[in-house]
């Protein structure tokens, strides 16, 4: 829901962010004030999920008239894109992806500051003090259930509902976790960060070498494995709240799993 009540800011930031990286005057108003983009067009890296990027994209081109193109990507993937064409950039626009990305997109020079007009609707905690990038959303890391599977076959045997990451090391869920994997998935490496901040180094590697004995797949994106448990291939998976409401949403039976004490990331988004 906040992605969706920041599109407007974001709509409007886009298109004045475009009309100032191509150096243009100001724009013509086109629909209720936004920009005028009719013939322009952008290429967008998006790492949040397909339907979340494309509806952004989609409303950005019903308001302005631009067209856009956009590669769907994992969030290191589009940072290690975004590097490599350092001095050839390929695309305009950097969506979605956890803000850790845009963090070191800023620090190693390979975004840009756009400070648009409705930069201050957003509380600070949300942005970054200096303009380079704004958040589009947060989400918890959440425990998701097939609520089909532990109910046949959990339940019965007296095995309690996981409340805590600690109790994903429960021997009675061998082989029947999936999460993603560090290197790979912005949705992991927001887990690790999460873990090392709260039990420290050591205990962190402890805590992954048990896990890992209860992993059936370590999966190359965070969205992956609320699929799969909604799928009934796994019992259990952990990955944003905003991927499990989705499948909630499309009609599979889950349970979602806030812990007290959980991580949680902002995606964000730069030019």
């Amino acid at each position: 829901m906040k992605k969706i009540l920041w599109s407007a800011v974001l709509l409007l930031a886009f298109g004045l962010a475009y009309w100032q990286w191509r150096g243009m005057e100001e724009p013509v108003a086109y629909q209720n004030g936004y920009p005028d983009l009719r013939g322009q067009h952008i290429v967008v890296y998006v790492s949040c999920r397909d339907e979340v990027g494309k509806a952004f994209l989609e409303l950005f081109k019903d308001k302005t008239g631009c067209s856009y193109e956009y590669l769907k990507m994992t969030t290191p993937e589009a940072l290690a894109r975004i590097r490599a064409e350092r001095e050839h950039p390929k695309a305009d626009i950097f969506i979605g992806g956890t803000c850790d990305a845009h963090i070191l997109a800023k620090e190693e020079g390979l975004i840009e500051k756009y400070v648009s007009k409705n930069y201050d609707a957003v509380t600070d905690r949300y942005k970054d003090g200096d303009g380079y990038w704004i958040g589009i959303g947060t989400s918890p890391l959440s425990i998701i259930v097939n609520k089909e599977r532990w109910e046949k076959e959990y339940q019965s045997k007296g095995v309690a509902l996981p409340k805590s990451y600690e109790d994903l090391l429960n021997p009675a869920y061998r082989g029947e976790v999936i999460v993603s994997d560090p290197n790979t998935s912005g949705t992991a490496y927001t887990m690790l960060a999460y873990l090392s901040q709260r039990m420290g180094s050591e205990m962190t590697v402890d805590f992954l070498h048990r896990l890992k004995a209860n992993v059936g797949e370590f999966t190359i994106n965070g969205y992956t494995p609320a699929q799969k448990v909604a799928a009934g291939e796994y019992l259990l998976g952990v990955n944003f709240l905003n991927d499990q409401l989705c499948v909630l949403e499309s009609g599979f039976e889950v349970l979602t799993i806030i812990p007290p004490q959980c991580g949680w990331s902002m995606d964000a988004v730069s030019k």
